[in-house]
């Protein structure tokens, strides 16, 4: 990836939070440190030392530190005790093989997903009494349970400085950044590409709900068992079209009008990964299951991981690849003080940030007395955004954490690093933000009529 393009993708992943500073002097700060960081009196930017206890070395392996599992046997803390039927995924300690499949198939099971990028295969629903058998088998370093996956909101333009005003005069447009050449993979429940101001935005896409659950001939005939990205995923749900909008909106009205309700990189391309629709089902809508919901969640962020380079057919070369995933959505605390970032999720956008992806991921709705954050939001290496309430104004004085959004810091995953605690890293608006409006029942159209799409719609506040 050449160097100006990488400078675009870290100035627009800037553009997706906050762009914080003030340089005027103010009563009571002082510089401190080489790197000249603005301090209130009284406060440090020295970390205190801390000494690592037993098995809190960083360099011991995840599962070895993992507060996920305190009595370290190899199976999450969560699935301790529970009888009956639990949803479960198996970690391996080295990279998956054949052999891992076929061990797990001798008892009778079947893996419905395997996910290199974090060396685990996922089960779906099996009996809790085979849960000591699964950890015995070769390989396996934890036996892990599913969370549930609930869609949140996402971020917002001229009060985080993407577009000038007269509060804030220079925004980042009039820089020249604006998205241009920049590949956004938004992972939800699809995007109406059609709708006029994210028209002509979508390169590529992947179904991974209908690759993984729908009904075959459906999914075939849909074209959404296509893996190379030429498939272009609907929105039965609002939520991935309004999360697009409000990242990279052109502003245009259905009568080719501007507007102000821009996204923050208008300028930004697509890939829609859909992980799931109205109802946290397929585009069939076949099955209920929200387990099944996390499959196609590690299933989309796996094909991101395998195409992050690929070249979209039809697609300008500066927009081939993805440079960005935005998440707008979560996994529920496996237990009591949320996850220590090495969750499944967790770890596979620690993968993806690995790969050279920059990920910006939601820190949660629980309010502000959330038990810890929950899966993908404790990521170490994610940019974890928590929301702010900005009054209706750009001005930002007036600014406050929103009161449904979760708060840190996160649980600490033992690795003797005290910073990947401190999540989430920055806030942006969230609330009563105006979004581009889906074809779903609640717009007037729907996708599933012949005909009806979202080149007519507008834009609507429904909130965070």
């Amino acid at each position: 990836m050449a160097a100006p393009r990488l400078l675009a993708v870290a100035l627009v992943a800037l553009l997706l939070v906050p762009l914080a500073g003030c340089f005027a002097p103010v009563e009571g700060v002082r510089l401190e440190g080489s790197s000249g960081q603005f301090l209130l009196e009284g406060q440090t930017h020295i970390i205190p030392s801390m000494t690592p206890g037993p098995l809190m070395d960083e360099a011991s392996p995840w599962w070895e530190r993992t507060t996920l599992d305190l009595d370290q046997n190899g199976i999450h803390d969560a699935l301790d005790g529970v009888l009956g039927p639990v949803w479960v995924g198996l970690s391996y300690g080295v990279p998956l093989n054949d052999g891992h499949v076929a061990a797990v198939e001798s008892l009778g099971l079947h893996v419905s997903l395997r996910v290199p990028a974090v060396d685990a295969l996922l089960l779906g629903e099996v009996d809790a009494s085979v849960l000591p058998a699964l950890r015995s088998l070769d390989d396996v370093v934890m036996v892990e349970s599913y969370g549930e996956l609930v869609f949140w909101g996402d971020v917002q333009t001229p009060a985080v400085k993407a577009s000038s005003s007269s509060v804030y005069p220079d925004g980042a447009w009039d820089l020249g950044v604006s998205g241009e050449g920049v590949v956004i993979a938004m992972v939800d429940t699809g995007v109406d590409n059609e709708h006029p101001g994210l028209n002509e935005k979508f390169v590529a896409g992947y179904d991974a709900v209908c690759f993984l659950h729908s009904m075959v001939h459906q999914c075939v005939a849909a074209g959404g068992r296509a893996e190379d990205g030429s498939f272009d995923p609907d929105d039965g749900h609002q939520h991935g079209t309004a999360c697009m909008g409000m990242a990279a909106a052109t502003g245009k009205m259905a009568d080719g009008s501007d507007s102000n309700f821009t996204g923050s990189a208008p300028d930004a391309a697509l890939v829609d990964v859909r992980i799931g629709t109205d109802v946290g089902a397929g585009p069939f809508e076949n099955y209920l299951i929200s387990q099944e919901f996390y499959e196609s969640a590690m299933n989309g962020l796996q094909w991101i991981i395998d195409h992050k380079d690929d070249a979209w057919a039809g697609a300008d070369e500066s927009e081939h690849g993805i440079d960005i995933i935005s998440l707008s959505w979560g996994i529920t605390s496996h237990e009591g003080g949320g996850s220590d970032g090495e969750d499944m999720h967790s770890r596979i956008l620690n993968e993806a940030m690995e790969a050279g992806i920059v990920v910006s991921v939601a820190a949660g709705n629980d309010g502000p007395d959330n038990d810890g954050l929950s899966g993908m939001g404790s990521s170490s290496l994610s940019i974890t955004v928590g929301a702010t309430d900005d009054k209706d104004t750009i001005d930002r004085e007036d600014d406050t954490i929103a009161g449904y959004s979760s708060r840190g810091p996160r649980r600490d995953n033992g690795d003797g690093n005290p910073l990947n605690e401190l999540k989430p890293e920055v806030t942006a608006p969230g609330t009563n933000i105006v979004q581009a409006e889906g074809c779903v029942t609640s717009a007037g159209c729907h996708n599933d009529v012949p005909g009806q799409d979202a080149a007519d719609n507008g834009y609507t506040n429904r909130g965070s």
